[in-house]
C-alpha cells in the first residue's frame, strides 16, 4: 500500500487521517499533516464513521531559523570589491562557463549575471557569497573603519525624554528640591 500524500510504500501500520477535509491513508511521516484519525469500520447503528481524536505527538519538521540580527550584522560588515564585474567575467571564462551555465549554478536569473558582468548592477552580499562559491574566487572585503552594529554603543550626551520624566518623578517625590 502506498501513501496517498507522498507516494512512498507504507511500512508498518498505515495512518488514517483527515487532511483539508479529505480522509486519507498515509505513512507515519505524512501523518502529522492531518488533524484527526478516522475509523474505516462503520457502526451498526448508523453512527458516523468519523471519530475525531487527538493526534499523537509528532516530530516538528521545521528548519531552525537564523536570527535576522546576526545575518544583518554579517551582511553589513562586508561589501563587494570594486572590480566585481571583471572578476566574475574572468573567472567564468577561465572555467569555460557560459553566462547561462553560471546563472544555473548560482540559481540566479541570466539577466542578473549579465548586468553584473556589464557593471550595470552591483551584486548583494549574499549573491557575492554564492558567486564566490561557484567560481572559487574572492568577491567580498571587510568594511573598514566601521564597527559592526552589534558592538555599537550609544553614548548619552544629550538629555532625553526619559531623563526628563525621571527628573520630574524624583522632584515630585521630594528627593530633589529646587
Amino acid at each position: 500500500m502506498n501513501c496517498e500524500v507522498c507516494g512512498r510504500e507504507i511500512r508498518g501500520e498505515p495512518r488514517r487521517v483527515v487532511i483539508d477535509g479529505v480522509k486519507m491513508i498515509v505513512c507515519p511521516i505524512c501523518a502529522p499533516m492531518g488533524t484527526y484519525y478516522w475509523d474505516p469500520l462503520s457502526s451498526p447503528r448508523g453512527e458516523s464513521k468519523f471519530k475525531p481524536t487527538l493526534k499523537p505527538p509528532s516530530r516538528v519538521f521545521s528548519k531552525p531559523r537564523k536570527p535576522e540580527a546576526k545575518l544583518r550584522d554579517w551582511v553589513e560588515s562586508f561589501e563587494p570589491v570594486e572590480e566585481v564585474s571583471s572578476l566574475v567575467r574572468k573567472a567564468r571564462i577561465q572555467q569555460g562557463l557560459t553566462q547561462e551555465d553560471l546563472a544555473k549554478r548560482a540559481k540566479e536569473k541570466l539577466s542578473v549575471i549579465q548586468k553584473i558582468e556589464s557593471g550595470k548592477m552591483k551584486p548583494t552580499v549574499p549573491l557575492c557569497r554564492t558567486l564566490e562559491h561557484v567560481l572559487r574566487i574572492k568577491l567580498l572585503k571587510k568594511v573598514e573603519g566601521e564597527e559592526p552594529l552589534a558592538s555599537f554603543k550609544v553614548e548619552k550626551t544629550e538629555l532625553t525624554l526619559g531623563d526628563v520624566a525621571r527628573f520630574k518623578e524624583k522632584a515630585s517625590s521630594g528627593k530633589l528640591k529646587g
